[in-house]
């Protein structure tokens, strides 16, 4: 991100911040991407720039979460409401019941998705569960792909109002 930044102070010859479109292909080129016959150079760059801004605000959201717990409540306990056997909320963030779910049970990968989407007052995943689903998503393959079971849990969330709400959003 800060070699984006610097290439944009290089290229406006002042402190820009703002990767404008009349600025992206430029710093494409700069960073070395070619036009293919499958993607342009700058749909390329862009779509790297995209996932970088994505995990860092994912970041951010779990470094806030935490400092929001840790640092200005203290001790003070947030509310956690139940969901079912396997989620609860607290704080208005989803979070597993049990560390183990998703190495028992990685269908709860799914389910937890479609609770977000069945629920929308869920502001977002807390910080722990979200490091539980990056450490089991090995398990997300071809069989788990083509489980009956999970192909409709899928389902059940592209079809959640929800979920077509958040798609229109994007």
């Amino acid at each position: 991100m800060w070699q984006v930044r610097y290439a944009l102070h290089m290229i406006t010859d002042r402190a820009e911040d703002r990767l404008l479109f009349d600025h992206q292909r430029t710093i494409a080129e700069m960073f070395g991407f070619r036009d293919t016959p499958e993607r342009l150079a700058v749909e390329q760059f862009m779509k790297r720039y995209y996932r970088h801004v994505t995990a860092l605000a994912g970041l951010n959201d779990m470094l806030l979460q935490h400092f929001d717990e840790v640092i200005l409540r203290g001790k003070e306990a947030l509310e956690t409401v139940k969901l079912n056997e396997r989620f609860e909320t607290k704080g208005g963030y989803i979070q597993v019941r049990s560390r183990n779910l998703f190495r028992e049970r990685p269908a709860a990968m799914l389910e937890l998705f479609l609770l977000m989407a069945k629920h929308p007052e869920i502001e977002g995943v807390r910080a722990d569960t979200i490091r539980l689903i990056r450490d089991h998503r090995h398990q997300i393959d071809d069989h788990y792909r083509d489980d009956p079971r999970h192909q409709r849990l899928f389902m059940a969330i592209m079809r959640a109002p929800a979920t077509c709400r958040a798609s229109s959003d994007a």
